[in-house]
């Protein structure tokens, strides 16, 4: 066999599983697929389906084996992986039929992911730039799990379990990310800067990454949970102003239990009465499109009852807040509830109701691991303000929000510590005005 014969022998071929016609998956690949851009790559260049890739993935392994500095070094793991993002991305794009090839690329990008676990508890945390290396780490990989999770609808049964092991190591590489990181912030600016160049679909899948990476992480990925609040609220917004039907969001690729607790998350939250009806609306759809029989609906409530057995624990070895002990409370009630509606055969019904219960477990987490600054909130927020406020000066969005920012700071200047009711509404209220003003000033 010569060495071109080898070459494409050594390619794997990936079949794609025969759930989605032709034209639904161009039709999702153009709505929420993570693009090599996304990713920081402007040309995914030689694509694993290339014969001659095998050169492009050797050149790599041949400059990392020159980087000795520790930070560096994970920079330069972490850039490998959004260079072959990106190839598999562009790879899903070129190849429309049933046919992905991803070849020696998948394994190189599984070493990548396990070196950088090796890696970053070895980098000093003195060092100033590990912060926002580590920023930008975090960022890649929700939109890397996002990519992941998009492509492992088209990879055939053989393929499943390769995909869904990378998946694990990715969530397993995001948790030691997070727990490194000082501060969230640079992770929050960097989807802020995404927020309004990003179509409004992949904005809630990225939302939907959010949440399995809480269901995974536990504790750590509640740090992330203002990022899901801010990507949620610009998708409510704008899908209410959009002539997005609700069919196509319950056509988008990914676990539409997941996608159906993310929007519930916002929904009870929406005071804006469009987003609110439009919120409502896509909520029936979705728990229409659901038909759960029994394992799906007992799947459902045993990940609740899991969660809220693991948030117990928690409590235990915390403050007992009052918030959060309410919250339990509820989500005890509903769970319960769910239990009966199951055995009755009433699946739906008792999805409603596990909801309900994980939306209270969700916000109790929230509240026992999440750490926030008001005064960094007010900043944050006002910042946005002020930006805005150039592009237009006339809005009567405009001396709403310089009401709602004025009770902000006094509701700080009284005291006010995390979790304050009355400052999470406030704060939620400005951020769906700063949204409507954003679109005001983009017609």
């Amino acid at each position: 066999m010569n060495t071109f014969k080898k070459a494409r022998f050594s390619v794997l071929f990936v079949v794609i599983f025969a759930t989605f016609s032709l034209s639904s998956i161009v039709h999702a690949a153009s709505k929420t697929i993570v693009t090599g851009r996304d990713l920081g790559v402007e040309s995914a260049g030689l694509l694993p389906s290339n014969p001659f890739y095998f050169i492009k993935d050797w050149s790599r392994g041949f400059k990392r084996g020159f980087v000795f500095d520790g930070l560096k070094k994970a920079q330069s793991e972490q850039d490998a992986l959004n260079e072959i993002g990106a190839e598999f991305s562009k790879l899903s794009f070129v190849i429309k039929d049933n046919n992905l090839v991803f070849g020696g690329a998948l394994t190189s990008y599984s070493d990548g992911l396990n070196r950088l676990v090796d890696l970053l508890p070895t980098l000093d945390k003195k060092n100033p730039a590990q912060d926002k290396f580590l920023g930008k780490l975090v960022f890649d990989l929700i939109n890397q799990i996002q990519l992941f999770d998009e492509l492992s609808s088209r990879v055939g049964e053989s393929e499943k379990v390769v995909f869904n092991e990378t998946i694990v190591a990715q969530m397993k590489l995001l948790g030691l990310a997070i727990g490194n990181l000082s501060q969230i912030d640079d992770v929050r600016l960097r989807f802020g800067v995404t927020l309004d160049k990003m179509q409004v679909l992949k904005l809630l899948r990225q939302a939907e990454i959010i949440e399995k990476a809480q269901d995974v992480l536990g504790a750590p990925a509640y740090k992330l949970n203002r990022i899901k609040q801010d990507l949620l609220v610009e998708v409510a917004a704008r899908l209410s102003a959009s002539n997005i039907l609700p069919e196509d969001i319950i056509g988008l690729n990914g676990d539409v239990l997941v996608r159906l607790r993310v929007i519930e998350n916002i929904r009870l939250k929406v005071m804006d009465p469009k987003a609110s009806e439009y919120l409502d609306g896509l909520r029936e759809s979705l728990i229409k499109s659901l038909n759960l029989d029994k394992d799906g609906s007992v799947g459902f409530l045993e990940l609740a009852n899991k969660k809220i057995q693991t948030l117990k624990v928690d409590v235990l070895l915390q403050d007992k807040n009052a918030s959060v002990m309410n919250l339990i409370g509820r989500a005890d009630a509903s769970l319960s509830e769910a239990a009966k509606m199951y055995n009755n055969k009433q699946y739906n019904e008792a999805a409603v109701q596990i909801l309900g219960g994980l939306n209270a477990i969700d916000l109790a987490n929230y509240y026992l691991f999440s750490q926030y600054d008001y005064k960094n909130e007010l900043v944050w927020l006002d910042q946005n303000l002020t930006e805005l406020r150039k592009n237009k000066e006339k809005s009567f969005l405009l001396p709403v929000l310089d009401k709602r920012l004025d009770l902000m700071k006094k509701i700080i200047a009284s005291g006010a510590t995390f979790p304050d009711s009355d400052m999470e509404n406030l704060i939620l209220e400005v951020k769906f005005l700063l949204v409507n003003l954003k679109l005001e000033v983009s017609k």
